[in-house]
C-alpha cells in the first residue's frame, strides 16, 4: 500500500512524496531509516493529490493565536472541526486568513486531516504547529494541542510586543533628533554662513566643519537620495543570504549586555518549543529536528542539529549544550537533570517561564536606561551645533568690546 507523507529531513529541508509500506507505523519506520521525519502520513488514494502548497504572505501572529485558542474552545465544547473552522472564518476580519480557513474547511470535509491541510499554507502554519496538531489528531486530544499552540504563539507575540515597545521611544527620539539636526544644517547654517562672510569673521574649526557639512548636503542631496534605493536593495539581498545573517547574529550575540538579552530570548523560545513538543508525546529526535527547522537563528539551529546528531548516536544532548556558550546555565542544568529523571519537557517548561518573565523585566529596564541616555546624547549634539553657530558671534562681540 502506498502512503503519502510530508516531513523534514535531519537538515530541516522539507520532504514530501509517497512510500510503499504495509501500514502507517511501517511507513514511519521506513522514512526514519531514510532520515526523514514525517509530520503527516495518509493513504495515497488513487487520483487524490495532496493539498497544493501555497506560497503566500505570512499570517498575523495575533490573529493565528486567537484562531487557535477559539478553535480549541469550540472543539472542547463538542463542535465538529469543520463547523468550528467555518465559524472562525465568518468572524475574522482578515480576508486572506478567511480564504485560508475556507480552504482548511474544504480539505477537512473531503477527508483530509487538519495537519495535512495546514501544510498547504506554510506562511500561516509552520512545521511546529503542524507537528503538534498531528500529535493531537493521533492522540484524540486536538483541542488540548490547539490550546498549547495558541499558548506558544501568545508567548512569542508577548515577547515581540515587549521588544517593539522597548524600541518605540528610542526610535522616535532618534528620528526627531535627526530631523532637527538636518533642518539646522540645511536651513539655519546657510544664513549664518552669509552673515559670517559679510562680516569677514574668522570661524573656528568646529563651525567650519558644520558649514562644510551643510554645503555638502545642499549640493549632493539628490545623490544621497539616489543611493538610498540601491542601498535598500543591497540590504534586502544581504538579509536573505545565510552568511550575512550568521555574521550579524554572531556580532549581536557577542555584544556586551545586548548579546546577553538576545541569548536569553533565544533560550526561552527554544526551551518553550522543546517543552511543548515533548508534552505532545513526539519523539525527542523529531522534536530537535522540528525546533532546528523553526529557529530563525542560524546559530541556535546548528546547535539543535548537533544535539539531534548526538541523541541519534546514543549520546546525551547535555554534553552538546555544555560545550556551547549560547546556552543559558539554567537550560544546561535542566537538560542534564531531565535526562536522568526522564522529565526534560517539564524541566524546560519551568525554565522557559522563568526566562520569559526575566526577559520582559530586562527589556523594561533597558528601555528605562536607554531613554535618558538618548536624551542626553541628543542634547549634546544639538547643543554642540548651536554653540558652533554662535561661537564666531561671541568672538566678534568680544573683539568689538575690546576695541
Amino acid at each position: 500500500m502506498k502512503w503519502r507523507y510530508t516531513g523534514y529531513d535531519t537538515k530541516g529541508t522539507p520532504r514530501r512524496g509517497t512510500i510503499e509500506a504495509d501500514g502507517e507505523p511501517a511507513a514511519r519506520e521506513a522514512l526514519r531509516r531514510k532520515g526523514v521525519l514525517a509530520l503527516e502520513i495518509s493513504p495515497a488514494t488513487p487520483g487524490a493529490a495532496p493539498p497544493r502548497r501555497v506560497k503566500g504572505p505570512k499570517g498575523k501572529l495575533g490573529d493565528l493565536s486567537q484562531f487557535m485558542r477559539h478553535l480549541s474552545v469550540l472543539i472542547a465544547a463538542g463542535t465538529p472541526l469543520a463547523e468550528g473552522i467555518e465559524a472562525m472564518a465568518s468572524q475574522t476580519r482578515d480576508e486572506k486568513l478567511r480564504r485560508v480557513l475556507s480552504s482548511l474547511r474544504n480539505e477537512i470535509e473531503s477527508g483530509t486531516p487538519l495537519s495535512e491541510a495546514m501544510s498547504a499554507h506554510p506562511g500561516y502554519f509552520d512545521e511546529v504547529t503542524r507537528a503538534m496538531v498531528a500529535a493531537g489528531e493521533s492522540s484524540g486530544q486536538l483541542g488540548d494541542m490547539l490550546g498549547r499552540v495558541s499558548s506558544l504563539m501568545r508567548q512569542k507575540l508577548a515577547m515581540r510586543r515587549a521588544i517593539v515597545g522597548a524600541m518605540i521611544y528610542p526610535v522616535i527620539l532618534i528620528s526627531i533628533g535627526f530631523i532637527v539636526v538636518l533642518v539646522m544644517l540645511v536651513m539655519v547654517f546657510p544664513r549664518f554662513e552669509e552673515m559670517f562672510d559679510s562680516l569677514e569673521t574668522p570661524v573656528p574649526p568646529s563651525t567650519q566643519l558644520f558649514l562644510w557639512l551643510s554645503e555638502f548636503i545642499r549640493q549632493w542631496w539628490w545623490a544621497m537620495l539616489a543611493l538610498c534605493v540601491p542601498g535598500v536593495f543591497v540590504l534586502k539581498v544581504l538579509a536573505s543570504r545565510p552568511f550575512a545573517l550568521r555574521a550579524f547574529e554572531r556580532a549581536l550575540l557577542h555584544t556586551p549586555k545586548l548579546g546577553e538579552v538576545a541569548r536569553s530570548i533565544a533560550n526561552a523560545r527554544m526551551s518553550r518549543m522543546v517543552s511543548l513538543l515533548l508534552a505532545s508525546h513526539l519523539p525527542l529526535l523529531e522534536v530537535l529536528s522540528l525546533c532546528a527547522g523553526s529557529m530563525r537563528s542560524p546559530e541556535y539551529a546548528d546547535l539543535l542539529r548537533r544535539a539531534h546528531d548526538a541523541a541519534e548516536s546514543g549520546q546525551p544532548i547535555s554534553g552538546v549544550l555544555e560545550r556551547s556558550d549560547l546556552v543559558h546555565g539554567l537550560v544546561r542544568e535542566s537538560v542534564r537533570t531531565g535526562e536522568r529523571t526522564g522529565s526534560i519537557g517539564t524541566m524546560l517548561g519551568n525554565v522557559a517561564e522563568f526566562l520569559e518573565e526575566e526577559n520582559e523585566a530586562t527589556l523594561k529596564a533597558l528601555s528605562s536606561i536607554i531613554e535618558p541616555l538618548l536624551l542626553v546624547t541628543l542634547g549634546l549634539v544639538v547643543g554642540g551645533i548651536a554653540i558652533s553657530m554662535f561661537l564666531p558671534l561671541f568672538d566678534l562681540t568680544a573683539s568689538a568690546g575690546g576695541n
